[in-house]
């Protein structure tokens, strides 16, 4: 039986009613695209990574906006993306040592599957690079209208990476997969990820919610707790972070922003994007 510990309410990141400090095993963040995590979740991860954890990134899809392995920039859509993702780790991994070891990166075959995989420091970043479902989840004409959301529902089969380096058959094969990832690094995980519940975090991606419910289906049995962030619906509730977390926040973001803007791709710096990192919103649930 999972327990709640929000009671259905939303605590601000340094709510001491929730005592997250307590969870020290890994610190997974699984998300839909690589800007997710600096703008829903940077404080947190900056938190845990100059705290030296063991820090685990999974991005459910390659965020290609409906490009597949185009762009107009200086490296594919995605490919830029998945290289600010590695940068918005570098400031705050540097707060622990002061010298940036090589990155080490390599595609691993896990579950039958290839998966391209960056190591950097105290982390391991995870690019499964599915295509990009759309808002609504109805996917994009170039990547053949697949998404997560008709993956899970059964509407599309043998879903290829933008790439096309691997195919997913089903949604039982992604979910086995990425429980395949999470047991490469132990249990008692922490894994942050969307709040899949849109009563919740109404309004919010696609992408989003199914890559909440593909965390709590894969992480049956390694995690010790379950941290669902509020992503979108975080625009409509009150600033909440200290001036630290705020700083870290946008510390975090503004890497990514800035390796992204060297490639070629300079939205997403807006005042709708920093609306969010100002606030930090979610529920934990032990399951």
């Amino acid at each position: 039986m999972k327990l709640d510990l929000s009671l259905r309410l939303l605590f601000a990141v340094g709510a001491a009613a929730v005592a997250s400090h307590s969870f020290a095993q890994t610190q997974v963040y699984m998300a839909a695209h690589q800007d997710d995590i600096p703008l829903f979740m940077g404080h947190q991860a900056w938190n845990d990574l100059t705290s030296n954890k063991p820090c685990v990134f999974i991005f459910t899809t390659a965020g290609d906006a409906g490009m597949k392995n185009g762009g107009w920039g200086s490296l594919p859509y995605y490919r830029a993306r998945e290289e600010a993702s590695i940068q918005g780790l570098r400031l705050p991994t540097s707060q622990i040592v002061q010298w940036f070891p090589e990155d080490t990166a390599t595609t691993l075959t896990i579950n039958n599957r290839k998966v391209r995989v960056v190591t950097h420091r105290n982390t391991v970043t995870y690019f499964l690079r599915l295509p990009d479902g759309a808002p609504n989840g109805e996917g994009f004409v170039d990547t053949g209208f697949m998404s997560l959301k008709r993956l899970r529902a059964g509407l599309v089969r043998n879903m290829k990476s933008v790439e096309g380096a691997t195919t997913y058959a089903n949604w039982s094969t992604l979910v086995s997969t990425v429980r395949a990832i999470l047991q490469r690094h132990g249990t008692g995980q922490t894994i942050n990820v969307h709040d899949y519940d849109e009563s919740i975090n109404g309004g919010t991606h696609s992408d989003h919610a199914v890559t909440g419910l593909l965390a709590q289906e894969a992480s049956t049995g390694l995690a010790s707790l379950m941290r669902y962030w509020i992503d979108y619906e975080s625009r409509n509730r009150e600033p909440n972070m200290t001036d630290e977390q705020k700083s870290d926040k946008f510390a975090v973001y503004g890497s990514y922003m800035a390796m992204l803007s060297r490639y070629g791709y300079n939205f997403g710096y807006d005042y709708g994007h920093k609306n969010y990192l100002s606030r930090g919103y979610y529920r934990e649930v032990i399951p």
